[in-house]
């Protein structure tokens, strides 16, 4: 057998693109503030939620499992045409990470947003590289990678209005849920 070396970032980065194409596929909220999160791949640590018939149930052959959970989360900003974490938000984003016991960790859903200037194509890489920087940096905190899925919404869904130079700052952000079953 010939040794085998490895290259670290590359396997990170497979192992992100692998979360990110088997993670979320939808979310739904509901009237309590509840929310249901529909997974394409199985997750044995979260149970499932008991609903009377005819309230919210998921119909027999539904191929996705539903997950109840609350959600605290976290928004980090950035600065314009921008990727970088500001370390003001580096040590926000760690004490929301340590809010949970290591082996108890829920599974972090990282959401890229940007404002409206450039292209479509632009924002939405530019809201990947936002929520991979935030992945990053989660991991560095000793997050698992199997505990983070990524979004990237581009300028689809404005926090605030584009048209003056505060709600720019308010779209070009990142949310990090906590996605914790109950």
């Amino acid at each position: 057998m010939f040794p085998v070396k490895t290259n670290p970032a590359a396997t990170s980065l497979m192992l992100g693109l692998t979360v990110l194409l088997c993670g979320c596929t939808g979310v739904q909220v509901t009237k309590t503030n509840t929310e249901k999160i529909y997974f394409s791949h199985s997750m044995p640590s979260l149970k499932l939620p008991s609903s009377p018939a005819g309230q919210d149930s998921l119909p027999e052959a539904e191929e996705h499992a539903a997950v109840s959970f609350t959600s605290p989360e976290l928004v980090i900003y950035f600065d314009n045409d921008s990727d970088r974490v500001r370390p003001a938000d580096l040590e926000r984003l760690q004490s929301f990470v340590i809010m949970f016991p290591l082996n108890q960790q829920p599974l972090f859903l990282i959401t890229g947003h940007t404002d409206s200037n450039h292209s479509d194509t632009y924002n939405i890489r530019l809201s990947e590289r936002r929520s991979q920087s935030t992945q990053t940096a989660m991991l560095g905190m000793g997050v698992p990678i199997t505990q983070t899925t990524l979004r990237a919404l581009g300028e689809s869904s404005p926090a605030s209005d584009n048209t003056t130079l505060q709600g720019r700052q308010e779209n070009r952000r990142v949310t990090v849920r906590a996605i914790i079953s109950k």
